[in-house]
C-alpha cells in the first residue's frame, strides 16, 4: 500500500516517517547553512517502508515548500491515502494550506480517484500545541469553499493527534489509515472472487472498456491483491487480499 504524507513545511513528516522506519530514506538540506544540524528540510522525498498487521506500507512524505509543487503532484499519483500533517505547534503556516489543497485537488480531477485523505496535528507533546479540535475547524474553513467540493468528500471526519518525537498514537493512526484503505477494496474484492477462473466475466460484468479494464487489474496486482495469470485469463485473491476481505469494516 502507497500512503502519501503531505501537509505544510515543518509539519513533522520526516520525523513521522523516521519515527515509523528509522532506516527510512530522507532528502534534505539545512534551512540555513550557517548550521547544517537543525532545522533541515525536505527537498525531493522521504520514503519508508513498515509494515503494520503483516500488511506492508511504503510511506511517501512530500515536500512542504511551494516551490516544490512538481514533486508533490507526482507523489500523490497511485496512493491509497493520504495523511495531511497541519502543525500543532506553528499556526502561521496555515496559511500554506490552500495552495497544497489545490495540487491535491487537481491530481483528484486529473485521476478521477478517490482516497481517504485524514487530517493529523502533529507535536501534541510541545504545551500549548493545538488539538483536533482546533485543526479540524481550520481545515474545515479552509475547504469550505465549493473549489474544494470534489475532494471535502474524501477527508475523514477524525483528527488524529500525534507526537513523532514521544511516538504517541503513530501505530493506532496507521492502523486507522488501513481500515479505511480495506474499506475501499473489500467490496472491490467481493466482487472479483466470484470471477477468478473467467476475467472476461468480470469484465463483463464491471462494464469496462479493454484499457480501463486493464487498469482495473492492474491497479489489484500492483497492490498485491491478486495473483494475475495472464496466459490462462484467470486470477487469484492473494493473502493480502483474503486479508482484505476478512477484514470486519466499522
Amino acid at each position: 500500500m502507497k500512503i502519501v504524507v503531505a501537509g505544510t513545511q515543518g509539519s513533522g513528516k520526516t520525523a513521522f516517517i523516521k519515527a515509523l522506519d528509522s532506516k527510512a530514506m530522507c532528502v534534505e538540506e539545512p534551512m540555513n547553512k550557517k548550521n547544517s544540524a537543525q532545522d533541515k528540510t525536505t527537498v525531493a522525498m522521504d520514503i519508508g517502508a513498515i509494515k503494520i498487521d503483516d500488511i506492508p506500507i511504503t510511506l511517501f512524505g512530500t515536500p512542504g515548500f511551494a516551490r516544490f509543487s512538481t514533486m508533490r503532484t507526482i507523489l500523490f499519483k497511485g496512493a491509497d491515502a493520504m495523511l495531511f500533517f497541519m502543525d500543532g505547534a506553528n499556526t502561521e503556516q496555515d496559511k500554506d494550506l490552500s495552495y497544497i489543497f489545490k495540487e491535491i485537488l487537481s491530481e483528484f480531477i486529473e485521476s478521477k480517484r478517490g482516497i481517504p485523505i485524514i487530517i493529523v496535528s502533529t507535536k501534541m507533546d510541545i504545551k500549548n500545541a493545538r488539538r483536533a479540535s482546533d485543526v479540524a475547524f481550520v481545515a474545515k474553513e479552509v475547504l469550505s469553499v465549493s473549489e474544494f467540493a470534489p475532494i471535502l468528500k474524501n477527508v475523514d471526519s477524525r483528527v488524529f493527534e500525534i507526537s513523532s518525537h514521544a511516538k504517541t498514537n503513530l501505530q493506532e493512526l496507521m492502523k486507522y489509515v488501513l481500515e479505511k484503505i480495506a474499506q475501499k477494496w473489500k467490496p472491490i474484492l467481493q466482487i472479483a472472487i466470484k470471477y477468478q477462473a473467467n476475467v472476461s466475466e468480470l469484465q463483463k460484468h464491471l462494464n469496462l472498456d479493454q484499457d480501463t479494464f486493464r487498469d482495473f487489474l492492474n491497479d489489484l496486482e500492483i497492490r498485491k491483491l491478486i495473483t494475475l495469470d495472464r496466459k490462462n485469463l484467470t486470477f487469484s485473491i492473494s493473502s493480502l487480499g483474503q486479508k482484505f476481505l476478512r477484514w470486519i469494516c466499522v
